[in-house]
């Protein structure tokens, strides 16, 4: 049976407006072939243009590219499988040396779409990105969306601890350089405003989860481009996003009765005050894939069914390749928001109906499923949920076989299903490229995998142990050690013979990145794992495979007691990275003072050819003490 639990609403005494009369076709499709070339032109051509290009690795950086410009546009007419194509040719050209900042941005996303195993690990990607993207000359909407990535990883990975725990500082400094970045999206006029907005949003989500200030950052964002000459159908756009979320942040998640008046009184207000800004923005441009995902979360804070389903109508008709529309329409079928079980399943029929495989719309009936799922702690004993696997997942995999992140699901949806046999065959077939997402975590995946060999007696190789040994992700029990903080554990491995310059190699090189575990305990935050690793023999020579090690990236991170228990140990302050970016820069960019001084007085330097990027970091920082140390110090320098 259902739980019982409804969250409430009022109903409001809003408008309640349906959709306006569609736009021409052509005006449709001259929209869908602009945001198409839109992305061909600042992903593949931007490369092509400005990439750090190699034999090695071009034919793969392309294929990876191509794949995401068509699933970031939405084109309603793509192959199909992009997430899988783009996760895995960036990952073969990431393997073959390419540090180029675009394939990392790209390769960071794809993880956590198609192959996210931990939010540790995607934070970490996703960092990495960020600090390459701030080094090219690639489109100012990646770079943001690069930092309100990050942090909305890191975010996420800190949700996951037990208890209490502050917002890192690695999330607010993601957050800021966001922020710095956007008055160069600001003038970037050509950029789609949905993708605008969708950055917005990414951003906003963000600082919120990070217990920062939604209302005033998004108002300082969206007076950016009041300013501008051309604002044009971006700022109601912005407008009505910041009303709606923060129209629900003032609400909260009570059921009715226990919600304050005044909290209502925002609600409704700012749910008034977001329809009136896709009106301004339905007189600009109808024809926006923007307008119908901002009205269906309207809808959700207004009792009147029939128009959502007419705004979700309007929608998939304006942009035609949109699968989130799908699920934002499923969303609002919910029992929660006085749907039901048997209006989502009927949905989902009609979505697995259009046979839409290369936008992957059937899902939408597994996702069903699996919502419907969380009500009943036994819901797929029923026959009929399992058929409906069946009748996604085996035409999807036919027409897709390498789509491992689906296969993955397939497998764990089985052994909900019972048919232990089948998820065994699924496993079989992935071999070493299970995705551990559809299992939520690892130790949840190890269990199942367990139970299914016992189950179909299938014999498991025994797991080898020591203090240098693999574990099934390829990491050596130190590298383990120190993502758990454990620093007694550090110290007795390393007492046993731990090579403190082997992190490990994963089996399937899927998440392997080629970090050193000094840069490990970087990230992990950790001077004492540091001082550790250093004091058992640490090469400061080994780099990941960005040209990164620990002294850059602790500089570039603002660490001051890491970037100076590295120089005492004589780590080289004028290292580079694979683009020949100083250590010097990486402190600057920080925007922390005492790193850069500590950065000079151990010799730092800038190149002729590096020396403007400095300035230029210093400038971006504000302030005007710092610009003052770098401005004499390259000045002076011979």
């Amino acid at each position: 049976m259902l739980k019982t639990w409804l969250l409430l609403l009022t109903a409001l005494p809003l408008s309640a407006a349906l959709p306006p009369k569609l736009p021409p076709q052509t005006k449709i499709e001259q929209r869908i072939a602009r945001d198409i070339q839109w992305f061909r032109t600042n992903l593949p051509a931007a490369y092509e243009k400005a990439g750090v290009k190699n034999a090695k690795w071009d034919a793969d950086v392309m294929d990876a590219l191509t794949a995401v410009a068509q699933l970031w546009s939405n084109d309603p007419n793509r192959p199909g499988n992009e997430h899988e194509r783009a996760w895995q040719a960036s990952e073969r050209a990431m393997k073959a040396g390419c540090h180029d900042a675009l394939v990392q941005y790209v390769h960071a996303r794809m993880y956590a779409l198609a192959a996210q195993e931990t939010e540790d690990e995607s934070a970490r990607l996703m960092k990495a990105a960020a600090a390459a993207m701030d080094r090219s000359s690639y489109a100012s909407i990646f770079k943001f969306y690069a930092h309100a990535r990050a942090a909305e990883a890191l975010v996420g990975d800190t949700n996951l601890q037990i208890g209490y725990v502050p917002t890192s500082p690695d999330t607010l400094t993601e957050l800021d350089a966001a922020k710095a970045a956007w008055p160069k999206v600001v003038a970037s006029l050509d950029t789609p405003p949905e993708l605008v907005l969708d950055a917005f949003q990414t951003y906003s989500e963000a600082r919120h989860n990070a217990k920062g200030d939604r209302k005033a950052d998004g108002n300082a964002l969206i007076a950016a481009y009041e300013k501008s000459t051309k604002k044009g159908l971006i700022v109601p756009l912005l407008r009505a996003r910041l009303l709606i979320d923060t129209g629900w942040d003032a609400r909260g998640s009570k059921t009715a009765d226990k919600t304050s008046s005044k909290a209502v009184e925002t609600f409704e207000s700012n749910l008034h005050a977001a329809e009136g800004e896709v009106k301004k923005a339905i007189d600009i441009d109808p024809a926006s894939p923007a307008i119908a995902p901002l009205m269906l979360a309207i809808q959700l804070g207004i009792c009147c069914e029939n128009q959502s389903e007419a705004w979700f109508r309007y929608g998939i008709a304006v942009d035609p390749g949109d699968l989130g529309l799908w699920f934002d329409r499923l969303h609002g079928l919910e029992p929660r928001w006085n749907g039901s079980a048997e209006e989502m399943l009927a949905f989902g029929h009609e979505a697995l109906a259009t046979k839409k495989w290369a936008q992957r719309t059937p899902f939408v009936l597994i996702f069903a499923h699996f919502t419907l799922a969380n009500y009943d702690d036994d819901y797929y004993k029923d026959a009929a949920a399992c058929r409906d696997v069946h009748a996604v997942f085996e035409p999807y995999l036919k027409m897709y076989p390498d789509a491992n992140y689906e296969r993955s699901g397939y497998a764990s949806l089985l052994y909900k299903c019972g048919e232990y046999p089948a998820a065994q065959r699924e496993l079989d077939r992935l071999g070493t490229n299970v995705r551990i997402g559809p299992f939520i975590e690892r130790a949840n995946f190890e269990k199942i995998r367990k139970d299914l060999a016992r189950r179909t007696g299938t014999v498991l190789a025994e797991t080898p142990s020591g203090p240098n040994t693999r574990d099934v992700y390829g990491r050596t029990p130190l590298w383990n050690a120190i993502e758990k903080h454990d620093l007694k554990k550090v110290k007795e491995l390393l007492a046993a013979g731990a090579d403190p310059n082997d992190p490990g190699k994963h089996v399937n090189k899927m998440f392997e990145s080629g970090d050193p575990l000094t840069l490990r305990a970087i990230d992990e935050e950790s001077p004492q794992i540091l001082a550790a690793l250093i004091a058992a023999g640490a090469k400061p020579d080994i780099k990941n495979m960005y040209g990164m090690n620990a002294l850059m990236m602790a500089a570039f991170y603002g660490k001051t007691e890491m970037v100076k228990l590295l120089i005492e140990a004589k780590w080289n302050v004028n290292a580079s990275d694979s683009a020949g970016t100083p250590v010097l820069y990486d402190g600057v960019k920080s925007g922390n003072i005492e790193v850069v001084k500590l950065l000079l007085n151990g010799g730092a330097k800038a190149s002729a050819k590096k020396k403007q990027i400095v300035l230029d970091a210093a400038k971006e920082s504000k302030n005007e003490e710092l610009q003052a140390l770098v401005a004499q110090s390259l000045t002076s320098a011979k």
